[in-house]
């Protein structure tokens, strides 16, 4: 098991302003198929059963500081914890680096 856990950069509001930043979709299909739904989100959940294996949010902080990221974050857990905490990028660099 690896485990990667990366504080997140923190970035003024204003410099925010000036970043591009990402949108977060989702592209679901319900469990009897059929037509997929594109939805733009915040946060995402994925659960198995009770447990919460991968999440990604686009969004830093709540009420005036909810402010959007530069780039969504990704959290990979076993269920338990959270083994993973950081960008795509990061996951892939990671994956790359054990293969």
């Amino acid at each position: 098991m690896v485990t990667f856990l990366k504080s997140l950069r923190i970035i003024s509001y204003k410099q925010f302003k000036t970043i591009t930043m990402k949108k977060l979709s989702t592209n679901t299909i319900g469990v009897h198929g059929g037509n997929t739904k594109i939805q733009n989100q915040g946060y995402v959940a994925v659960y198995s059963g009770n447990d919460k294996i991968l999440s990604v949010d686009n969004y830093n902080g709540s009420g005036d500081t909810y402010v959007q990221r530069e780039e969504p974050v990704i959290c990979i857990s076993d269920g338990e914890y959270c083994i993973f905490e950081g960008t795509h990028k990061q996951l892939i660099d990671l994956i790359k680096r054990n293969k």
